[in-house]
């Protein structure tokens, strides 16, 4: 199990050919199983003269601190556990959650034996992931913190030296700061000590969040 948690931010697809047979892979993030089945049925209607549409999937509950409370994975006719487990085992090693893996085979008339099918599902999916675009997944609590301007620079100093998100300030009477607080870090004593009890603290709610290409995004 990777020690990072991502999910896809934008979907990626592949093209592995393999003694005729051609591997399509696609990736894309779920919230649901019912999200997941759905898109499964679309991709065998788009591609309804393939001989076989294997998947797997892995979703989290939004408050879970570990992922995948769900894994589901189908070899859809093929060998047991050529298809759907390669794909499934490809989703847990590279970290992911809240994903979808879809590999469509076209059949090209020579038989691949459990090996090489394995490999083609396998490589079908790893090529789609390495096509998406990733976010790495992180938990945290909003935070307000206030504070009057004399303090407001070690704050500030603080925050970006923690590298902190700083969702919003308000500059009135006192300055407001709105935060996110990650996992695991003790913000609010890391303040207290900072400006020696001067800034009032307040958690807020439990957020999963993450950057993609430098921007703050909620998931």
């Amino acid at each position: 199990m990777a020690e990072k948690i991502f999910e896809i931010i934008e979907e990626g697809t592949s093209e592995v050919v393999r003694k005729k047979s051609r591997f399509l892979g696609y990736i894309c993030n779920v919230r649901s199983e019912e999200e997941a089945l759905g898109m499964v049925e679309s991709k065998r209607k788009e591609h309804y003269q393939a001989r076989h549409t294997c998947y797997a999937y892995c979703i989290s509950a939004d408050t879970a601190a570990l992922p995948n409370d769900l894994l589901r994975s189908s070899d859809d006719g093929e060998p047991a556990q050529t298809a759907g487990k390669q794909i499934a085992d490809v989703l847990i090693n590279r970290g992911l959650t809240n994903a979808l893996c879809i590999v469509t085979r076209y059949f090209g008339g020579v038989l691949l034996g459990t090996g090489g099918l394995s490999a083609a599902y396998r490589d079908a999916a790893l090529a789609a992931i390495d096509a998406s675009v990733l976010a790495e997944r992180q938990l945290g609590k909003k935070c307000t913190i206030v504070s009057d301007y004399n303090d407001y620079g070690k704050i500030d100093y603080l925050l970006r030296q923690k590298e902190i998100p700083v969702t919003g300030s308000d500059f009135g009477a006192n300055v407001t700061i709105s935060a996110l607080c990650p996992e695991g870090v003790p913000l609010e004593s890391m303040i207290t000590d900072a400006v020696s009890g001067r800034a009032r603290f307040a958690e807020g709610e439990d957020v999963i969040y993450a950057f993609a290409d430098g921007k703050l995004i909620f998931l």
